[in-house]
């Protein structure tokens, strides 16, 4: 269950150079060029250089991108990385990890919005035309994205880094990003309220674990978050692989990714490097599926139901907190 994505905004000007006289040959009508400001002189008419300050943001050097990022404050930087590591995030869900500490929630709002902006007037964020809950619900519904400078300017120093390109998502894609957005949320807003500490969080591809198939082929586990917690008071940590479901696959589809965690516990790989094996926890769509789902793993002999918790958004915390699901 992965998503990617990344470009900059904004229109591209391709540099031109501009004739010096009429070439002898051309097609254009008299009417169609300006005088050159020399005695019988005239030129072509053609679209002017952009200025130094309005040139796209991607055509920026390095020196001028790390000028931008001296300016930038710790938080600026933070909310860069916030929907670079999540891919897309709304302005309510950064407002909340970054913003709800400010004095008021309207004060919050505000000052979200105003940063929001001003780092997609530097060209490092960009929001999507699209908006949850549509254009009624006004700027608190923008879905932002890190542009290519701004993924740029987060990696400075970084020579290895491929360049990322970004590319408009399907709807399936950014709702499932967006749900994942929202279950860091309520990990942050747990940890905030001491249900929880929240030690360790890693979104995709982070979250990632390659390992080898029965053959030997290489394959990779993609969960959609990867967590440690900890109980208040308890001295033990929890360790956790998320998967968030949207109901877009079929029930199949998601007992094979059971499958697939089942076997990378068997190669042993998780437990050598970190000493133990996380619980995957399933967070459904609705009490239905949660049900049917936690059903079938309980009538497949080649699961474990011990590694695996199924629940639904309003009882993930609790069922992190060693509640039952």
């Amino acid at each position: 269950m992965t998503v990617s994505d990344n470009r900059s905004d904004g229109p591209y000007y391709p540099a031109q150079s501009i004739p010096v006289a009429l070439p002898v040959a051309a097609s254009t009508p008299p009417d169609e060029h300006r005088q050159s400001g020399r005695p019988g002189g005239v030129t072509a008419r053609n679209t002017p250089r952009v200025p130094r300050a309005e040139r796209p943001a991607e055509r920026r050097s390095r020196q001028a991108l790390a000028r931008i990022r001296r300016s930038l404050s710790d938080r600026d930087l933070a909310v860069l990385a916030s929907v670079k590591d999540h891919r897309f995030l709304t302005t309510r869900q950064l407002e909340v990890l970054h913003f709800s500490l400010d004095a008021t929630r309207l004060s919050a709002a505000r000052t979200s919005r105003r940063v929001l902006n001003r780092l997609a007037a530097l060209g490092l964020l960009r929001h999507l035309d699209r908006r949850v809950g549509g254009f009624s619900a006004g700027s608190a519904a923008h879905i932002w994205a890190v542009t290519e400078t701004g993924d740029r300017l987060l990696h400075l120093g970084d020579s290895s880094r491929n360049r990322q390109r970004y590319r408009e998502p399907s709807e399936r894609l950014l709702a499932h990003a967006l749900a994942i957005g929202s279950r860091r949320i309520d990990l942050t807003l747990a940890e905030r309220s001491g249900q929880l500490e929240l030690i360790e969080v890693a979104t995709e591809p982070n979250c990632w674990r390659p390992y080898l198939g029965p053959v030997g082929e290489r394959l990779v586990l993609q969960p959609d978050l990867a967590a440690v917690t900890a109980s208040p008071g308890s001295g033990y940590e929890d360790c956790w692989f998320i998967e968030v479901d949207l109901s877009s696959e079929h029930l199949p589809t998601v007992l094979r990714k059971c499958g697939q965690y089942e076997a990378y516990r068997r190669t042993g790989r998780e437990q050598q490097e970190r000493g133990t094996f996380p619980i995957v926890i399933w967070v459904m769509s609705s009490d239905t599926r949660a049900d049917e789902l936690a059903r079938r793993i309980l009538g497949t002999p080649s699961l474990d139901p011990a590694l695996f918790r199924v629940t639904t958004p309003e009882r993930f915390i609790p069922v992190l907190m060693g509640r039952s699901a």
